[in-house]
């Protein structure tokens, strides 16, 4: 079940603020966000932003932390069926109950242009953590929208200074073959029931032309560092529910947040 919903939105110089609807009909726990301003107020058409996530197992100890498996979707559309801005940047604050271990992992650095998944996935096989897929929309100047869909690729990219880089790389084929590659920052804070953020630039698509519609994937990484297992995420559940914060910034200016609630069982 779905609690503790707190949304807000800025879009250009108009603020409003709207649930579009929630859903918990999958394992998943959803939050559905979008602008209640019109166009003919001056606005863009209507922006309607998606998320939702879980961590399995639902089964977890009260103190310690435990290996998990952590699942994370999102979607980006318009009301009016138009190309969406540009998302930025895309931050979230995970519940202080969750980590990330990236010690003993080997690590990958993806070159700025990689031609298909079939090489890095070779390359960097050992460092990868997670996958998934991503699906944006291309257009250009006096030509038809073109839907791109592309496999998403997640790699550590070390620890320093207490912060741990992962890099997600996506592979479209518009206008030619390319890689787009986002930097997620992950670091440890102290906000209130949030305990670990993490935040993703996403760089500019295809020369400006393109938008994100959605992206779906799954993190999870056993591994084995001096003789002993580990787990790239951990989760412990000692109240019954972990929580998350997600913040979106697009390149018009428009942000919007949104907060969502798991229930996790306690053990131990």
């Amino acid at each position: 079940m779905l609690r503790n919903l707190a949304v807000t939105l800025t879009l250009g110089t108009a603020l409003a603020v709207g649930v579009a609807s929630i859903s918990t009909a999958t394992d998943y726990a959803t939050i559905c966000l979008r602008s209640t301003t019109t166009a003919a107020g001056g606005c863009p058409p209507r922006l309607i932003v998606k998320f939702g996530g879980g961590v399995t197992p639902k089964k977890l100890p009260k103190h310690r932390l435990a290996p998990v498996a952590v699942g994370l979707w999102g979607k980006v559309s318009t009301d009016n069926g138009a190309q969406p801005p540009a998302l930025r940047q895309l931050t979230i604050d995970f519940d202080r109950n969750a980590a990330v271990n990236a010690k003993g992992l080997p690590v990958c650095h993806p070159f700025p242009r990689y031609q298909g998944t079939g090489d890095l996935r070779k390359i960097c096989r050992s460092a990868i953590v997670g996958s998934g897929t991503a699906n944006f929309e291309i257009t250009f100047p006096e030509e038809l929208p073109k839907p791109d869909p592309g496999k998403l690729v997640i790699f550590n990219g070390g620890v320093k200074a207490g912060v741990t880089t992962l890099y997600a790389v996506a592979f479209v084929t518009v206008p030619t073959p390319n890689s787009i590659v986002t930097k997620v920052k992950i670091k440890r804070i102290d906000k209130g029931p949030y305990g670990l953020q993490a935040v993703a630039e996403i760089p500019s698509i295809a020369g400006g032309y393109g938008s994100l519609l959605d992206f779906s994937f799954k993190i999870k990484q056993l591994f084995t560092y001096k003789g002993t297992k580990q787990s790239f995420a951990l989760a412990r559940c000692p109240d019954g529910h972990l929580s998350a914060k997600v913040s979106t910034t697009f390149n018009t200016g428009a942000k919007i947040e949104g907060t969502l609630t798991k229930p996790c069982t306690p053990k131990g």
